[in-house]
């Protein structure tokens, strides 16, 4: 096809893609809102997960930093009428879940209705803790909840940050038997009642858990696409119960269109079969050979193949996962969501032949074209995302399953046609990437594009669009690592680039591996829109984390004792969730020393839930050796206890202005300006008396600063929030403030010790206006001047002015 056709199917795209995202979507997070009600072909009733509540969602989370605002995309219920029920602000009630199932109950500060959806503009607490929340939205005729659809990031802890990359999974798929490759010291708990697969699979998750990446980022077959319905039920109970903040992309797997044949005979054909068509039969099973049997004994029956459409696999992923083409932005990138296995049923054609016995699921999906493929509809939206992130001074990040420079074999980019049944759907003849529509098969005939070739597909066209506006590719579906670079300039088959871009393909979590590759997961640390990292250990050859290498276990009934350990030939940083039973002291943690050589722990945070206190320890343990082994593994155990007599932290609240302390006529004889309670002060409790005062003007900057709260057992401070009298809340000791209008304010610090005891401390700001200042002039002094010069200066005073005023009139 000519570059010309694809420009012409650009400009029809453009205008479809700005009614499917339906445009009232904002900037921020852009997905077409109608996904949970597109057609299921299939013949099976597909349970729904995804409803009205169509973002956030288990697979397209919200990432919002503690404080601050995320929005909520509802689809509104209707009224008898069939109106939409628009509900005011009030009307709504938002939650965050955590694993323990406490709700926080969020701020609903703005709704904006856009015909039939409602945006909420939520704000998180600034209290939550950094980790993964489920939400509930309750609303009239609405009451939806989602499982890990909020990240809630914490304090901001510097400019660099780490993405995850999983990529598939499979689940089902057998031939891990034959090529599955677990690198690892074998030194972690396998679960039992797991295959192999299924074991390493969950250590991945666990491993993923403790590294505490902002997001995880899936490229797609999270499952294997025999059993849709069971399938899809697994994999979210699975992630469920991994407890990770995912962003993922359907994969091949993901999105078959499975059809049922029965093909029936009567004895006619049976005898037929027997007598005149046994040479077509092979007891080796050579597909070709199959086909011509079956051909011979039914005639053409390709038709049969496309008759009856049982499941389809993007339909499950629509109602149990969330949207599969998406853009947001997070921290300098623009992430693009991009389903790579596009085109219609009839393209996606599979059926699966297997046996389910023994929890084996012996069999394979047979699958005509398993390659990539993208609309013209879907090359407008990654173009307009791409200019976006331009505009926006934003790197592109695209993640995918497929890769669309192809099948690089000999250093030649190779596309493979899209064919319709029956082609080789084992996968014989050579591995698919990408596939194209040839003149026999048009995957989308309402795109009014014609016949694509090995040198114009949707494929290339993808690759202009990444070699004009550069920045990042995360793909899977090779089971193997690797990542390519190409500076501007470049080829990039017969295109150029203008821009930097980079390839990052990610090995299997748990399938057949390709080549010498291992089960394993990508670990990226970027900064400022750049991934900085992206290979775990080049010297040892090791583009993925090697999954099985990083373990806690308790050692004890009563959980008192956890032992970590790592046979990693890196450094690592983890992040050991643990939770408590409420003591009153609290608790504190520390290293065996006999354990604990290099090993550095401190407590990160600490939060009270549901008569829990929930702790993070984050631990540092040293490089292990490679390859990894049991005899050079690192091991550290941290112990528990309940911190006997133990003190809160005491509050301390300085007031400065133009650097200059501030003292509080209400203060303390002693002059300290301390005020330290056990619970939170609120603006009306009675005894506002008891805290310091102090007198302010309005318009007038000054700095409320609490950094000389301690702790006198020595614990060091891991929380620190302000809140005033509206229940806003600031992070960090120092709060700089200026209040416009006169009156009494009331600004509460609260710190949390790392044995998790809180103190509050409070002060009033009586803010008043300004005094007026004294006019000029003999005749107008101030009533405290004339106070101070006593009644014989005022005669003077007034004789004086009598005498000046002939002199003035003579003057003039």
């Amino acid at each position: 096809m000519s570059q010309v056709g694809y420009q012409r199917g650009f400009v029809i795209a453009i205008v479809s893609l700005s009614l499917a995202l339906t445009s009232a979507v904002s900037a921020q997070r852009v997905f077409d809102r109608r996904y949970p009600k597109w057609p299921a072909p299939g013949r099976q009733a597909i349970a729904s997960n995804v409803d009205r509540l169509l973002s956030p969602t288990l697979g397209f989370p919200e990432l919002v930093q503690s404080g601050a605002v995320f929005e909520a995309h509802v689809e509104l219920a209707r009224a008898p009428d069939g109106r939409p029920i628009v509900p005011d602000v009030g009307d709504w009630l938002v939650y965050l879940v955590s694993a323990e199932g406490t709700a926080y109950r969020c701020t609903v500060e703005q709704v904006r209705a856009e015909g039939r959806f409602a945006v909420a503009k939520v704000r998180v607490a600034l209290d939550l803790a950094r980790d993964v929340y489920d939400l509930r939205v309750v609303t009239r005729g609405i009451d939806e909840y989602q499982p890990l659809a909020v990240r809630v990031l914490g304090r901001q802890r510097g400019q660099r940050f780490r993405l995850a990359v999983l990529s598939d999974h499979q689940l089902w798929d057998p031939s891990y038997r034959l090529s599955g490759r677990e690198l690892s010291a074998n030194l972690y708990t396998h679960e039992a009642k797991t295959t192999a697969n299924e074991a390493i699979a969950l250590q991945g998750l666990h491993e993923l858990r403790l590294l505490d990446p902002d997001i995880v980022l899936h490229s797609g077959d999270l499952l294997y696409g025999l059993n849709y319905p069971q399938e899809y039920d697994e994999v979210y109970r699975l992630l469920r119960r991994a407890r990770l903040p995912m962003l993922a992309v359907p994969g091949n797997h993901d999105a078959y269109a499975i059809y049922t044949v029965k093909l029936r005979g009567s004895r006619t054909d049976l005898l037929k079969g027997a007598v005149l068509c046994r040479q077509h039969f092979s007891k080796d099973g050579v597909w070709t050979k199959v086909w011509a049997f079956i051909q011979c004994v039914y005639g053409d029956v390709r038709k049969m193949f496309y008759a009856d459409l049982q499941d389809d696999g993007l339909a499950y992923w629509h109602r149990w996962i969330g949207p599969t083409d998406y853009a947001l932005s997070y921290r300098g990138f623009r992430v693009v969501g991009l389903n790579s296995y596009g085109g219609s049923p009839r393209r996606r054609h599979a059926f699966s032949v297997y046996v389910d016995a023994f929890d084996l699921h012996l069999g394979a999906p047979a699958v005509d074209n398993y390659g990539g493929y993208l609309s013209a509809k879907q090359l407008a939206f990654v173009a307009a995302e791409a200019e976006r992130a331009r505009k926006n001074k934003e790197t592109l990040l695209v993640l995918a399953h497929h890769d669309p420079r192809g099948w690089n074999e000999s250093g030649k980019y190779r596309y493979h046609p899209n064919e319709s049944f029956p082609t080789d759907p084992f996968s014989g003849g050579g591995f698919e990437q990408w596939n194209y529509d040839s003149k026999q098969w048009d995957s989308d005939q309402q795109d009014k594009r014609s016949a694509e070739t090995p040198s114009e597909n949707s494929g290339v066209a993808l690759l202009r669009i990444l070699a004009r506006y550069g920045g990042y590719y995360l793909s899977g579906h090779k089971h193997s690592d690797q990542r390519t670079v190409y500076p501007p300039g470049s080829k990039l088959g017969a295109v150029t680039v203008s821009r930097r871009l980079e390839f990052i393909r990610t090995t299997t979590a748990a399938s057949s591996v390709d080549g010498a590759a291992y089960w394993g997961y990508r670990v990226l640390e970027a900064e400022d829109g750049k991934i900085v990292a992206a290979d775990y250990a080049p010297q040892h050859g090791l583009g993925s984390v090697p999954t099985g290498n990083l373990w806690t276990r308790f050692v004890d009934k009563k959980r008192s004792t956890l032992e970590l350990g790592s046979s990693l030939p890196r450094e690592t940083t983890v992040r050991v969730r643990w939770v408590r039973a409420m003591s009153a002291k609290g608790d504190r943690f520390h290293l065996d020393a006999a354990s604990a050589v290099g090993v550095s722990l401190k407590i990160d945070d600490v939060v009270d839930r549901k008569g829990q206190r929930v702790y993070w320890l984050a631990a540092t343990l040293p490089a292990a050796g490679y390859p990894p082994a049991q005899r050079s593994a690192r091991r550290a155990q941290i112990l528990v206890a309940a911190a006997e007599q133990n003190q809160p932290p005491r509050v301390v609240i300085e007031v400065s202005r133009a650097g200059r302390h501030l003292t509080s006529p209400a203060a303390p004889a002693a002059g300290a300006m301390v005020a330290v309670d056990a619970a939170p002060i609120a603006s009306t409790d009675a005894r506002l008396g008891e805290h310091p005062v102090y007198l302010v003007t309005t318009g007038e900057h000054f700095v409320v600063d609490a950094s000389r709260s301690s702790d006198a057992d020595g614990d060091a401070i891991v929380r620190r929030t302000w809140t005033d009298e509206r229940g806003r809340q600031w992070s960090g000791s120092t709060l700089p403030r200026r209040y416009t209008s006169p009156g009494k304010y009331l600004l509460t610090h609260s710190v949390v010790d790392a044995t998790g005891l809180v103190a509050h401390g409070a002060i009033v700001v009586d803010v008043q206006p300004p005094s007026l200042p004294a006019r000029r002039g003999c005749c107008n002094a101030s009533v405290s001047a004339t106070s101070r010069v006593g009644s014989a200066g005022i005669v003077v005073l007034l004789l004086w002015c009598a005498l000046r005023r002939p002199r003035r009139r003579k003057r003039s």
